[in-house]
């Protein structure tokens, strides 16, 4: 193998571990990520379809003596997983598709057909592989395990729609569940609030057909710093239509109007946006958006160590890509004023009640004692100190806690703060030994965040390259 092929092998790698590390292939189903909220499934598929494709490069490339090898332990087990993610992920979205009535989920169901096929046919060659040396090694199932067995493991469902006897056109956005047929009876409104963003260069539009017949459609607005990848169409499945903002031509808060017609129907829709400064704000500040700030670990604004013990950055690692954690990761801070610190920077709009959400790494006591305790102070007030231990009776593989910190490799702690409007400093303090910080997560608690595995992206924050 030359340099690139083993850049190539040492990136595949890595992305399918981090595959793995969200969640692992046995308790993958149509039901872990979401359709489209933060975009959940398509960032999945995207990585499924790049591994898929390196590897058949590098198997293209691979000398006859490194092939088995390289089908052992790289290509097999990569490009299986690959598949099988990428399957699930392709069911989701027919279920949610077909529960729009758009075309679009026929072809879907066609494709994870194709991905069983393609699951079995892998297997089947692998078998092959240096004259039969691994012949056997993939015949337990692979999709679908219920249990820790593969006994009455479950394969995806297909679902196939009827389209529409008369034209039918669906409109949403990519990455929403709401949608509009643009039927005066129905509400064919909707509002999109993603340019209130910063950092958000552009949304995608879908405009579906959910009928016998083939959509037309045309698209206006009322606004000059809205721009359009096309203005009309005709289509008997989707299309996808890029809508892009110029902050150029924005000065501060506005709102557009983007009227999708034809087939005999009308949707509205409402487009917020807003050219803000930040000058004057900390960097490293994180902004509110759409009701939730969402903070990597490693982005925070200040560390404090202490004398003999201290954070360090863990990347790549865990399921956003990094953490923090205290080195030594023996060391115990209870009952000590002297212990290592990380302050984050937020804006909250209006200020409130937020729901306040720490993800760590998944783990258990050290210690003989059933604690894993940590502490958070919101502007300057007293520690409030917190428990991660739900059930210190069974903290071990018996109880309900390691089991869903096992399935979703993510350790979780929730509750609420009283947030001041404008800036405010969040404080996280370690106290037990062995605790690793991956994201923090707070949102309005009157505003439930959209479902999702992952949670958010990583909200804005000050100095942040756009």
């Amino acid at each position: 193998m030359g340099r690139d092929d083993i850049r190539d092998v040492a990136w595949v790698i890595n992305r399918y571990i981090q595959i793995c590390e969200r969640r692992k292939q046995e308790v993958m189903n149509d039901r872990v990520y979401h359709p489209v909220h933060f975009g959940e499934t398509d960032a999945l598929t995207a990585d499924c379809n790049a591994i898929m494709d390196r590897c058949d490069k590098v198997k293209d490339r691979c000398a006859k003596e490194q092939l088995a090898g390289f089908w052992e332990l790289v290509y097999y087990p990569c490009v299986g997983t690959a598949n099988l993610m990428k399957t699930w992920c392709l069911a989701a979205k027919n279920r949610f598709y077909a529960e729009q009535n758009r075309n679009e989920a026929n072809l879907l169901a066609d494709r994870v057909k194709d991905g069983i096929a393609f699951d079995r046919a892998l297997t089947a060659r692998f078998h092959e592989v240096a004259d039969g040396k691994f012949n056997g090694f993939g015949l337990s199932e692979h999709f679908g395990f219920l249990h820790w067995h593969e006994g009455d493991c479950r394969y995806p469902l297909r679902i196939y729609t009827e389209p529409a006897n008369k034209p039918r056109i669906i409109v949403s956005k990519t990455d929403d569940t709401k949608y509009s047929i643009g039927r005066e009876w129905l509400d064919s409104r909707l509002t999109f609030n993603d340019f209130l963003r910063p950092d958000i260069p552009s949304f995608v539009l879908d405009i579906a057909c959910g009928s016998r017949e083939e959509i037309e459609y045309t698209i206006r607005c009322d606004k000059p710093w809205l721009s359009f990848s096309q203005t009309e169409g005709k289509t008997a499945l989707t299309d996808r239509i890029t809508v892009s903002i110029d902050r150029s031509l924005l000065a501060g808060k506005d709102s557009a109007c983007i009227i999708v017609s034809g087939s005999g129907s009308r949707t509205e829709i409402t487009v917020n946006a807003e050219n803000k400064s930040f000058q004057g704000y900390e960097p490293m500040t994180f902004i509110e958006y759409d009701g939730y700030i969402a903070m990597e670990a490693e982005h925070y604004h200040a560390k404090q160590d202490a004398a003999h013990a201290g954070f360090r950055l863990l990347k790549p690692y865990g399921r956003s890509g990094s953490a923090m954690k205290v080195y030594p990761s023996t060391a115990d801070f209870r009952g000590k004023t002297d212990k290592p610190s990380l302050e984050y920077l937020f804006e909250a709009r209006t200020g409130g009640d937020y729901e306040l959400e720490l993800s760590f790494a998944p783990s258990t006591p050290t210690t003989a004692k059933p604690t894993m305790q940590a502490a958070v102070s919101l502007n300057g007030e007293e520690e409030f100190v917190f428990e991660t231990v739900k059930e210190p009776a069974a903290f071990y593989p018996t109880c309900r806690q390691w089991s869903e910190e096992a399935r979703s490799n993510i350790k979780q702690y929730r509750c609420t703060v009283t947030c001041r409007p404008g800036i405010n400093s969040l404080k996280y303090y370690p106290i037990s030994p062995n605790l690793t910080l991956e994201r923090i997560v707070l949102h309005r608690q009157d505003q439930a965040l959209p479902e999702s595995y992952l949670g958010p992206g990583e909200s804005f924050y000050v100095g942040k390259t756009i």
